[in-house]
């Protein structure tokens, strides 16, 4: 079976004291609530890619970028096994919004409370991420040595 390695970031946002969310219009995860984020491109960092994403995604501008952990997420069908290095960034954002329609549409949450109530609306993975978040649990598990080895 052959396996692909991707680098992907994802972001939890916080806008004007709350947390900013992306309600997915496309598969997969269509109808879904999960961070905001996407792939890296070729030569771009993470920290350009991110920045990239929340203002593609959104219109906003990032204030404050902090890297919180990279986490790994395999994904298996019959034809390959995909590896997705997830890093995570915690932002602090500014702007007005400005949705980009036919990705999503941008859900915001003035509490944590809120956020658990609409847990079963949430991509797992994202959700998994945000709670361990909360409970300042994410980290690095492989140098990023490692990572970009097995992915380039």
């Amino acid at each position: 079976m052959k396996k692909k390695y991707e680098k992907v970031v994802l972001s939890i946002i916080i806008y004007k004291n709350r947390y900013l969310f992306h309600l997915r219009k496309k598969n997969p995860y269509k109808e879904m609530i999960g961070l905001v984020g996407g792939k890296v491109e070729k030569e771009e960092t993470t920290d350009e890619a991110i920045i990239r994403e929340v203002f593609e995604e959104t219109g906003l501008k990032c204030k404050k970028i902090s890297l919180l952990g990279v986490v790994k997420d395999n994904f298996f069908n019959k034809k390959e096994i995909k590896i997705n290095y997830l890093f995570v960034y915690l932002i602090d954002a500014f702007g007005e919004i400005k949705e980009k329609k036919d990705e999503g549409n941008i859900v915001i949450f003035p509490k944590e409370k809120e956020i658990e109530k609409m847990k079963a609306k949430f991509i797992p993975i994202d959700y998994f991420i945000f709670e361990k978040y909360k409970k300042s649990q994410l980290h690095y598990f492989e140098t990023m040595t490692e990572i970009n080895e097995k992915i380039n």
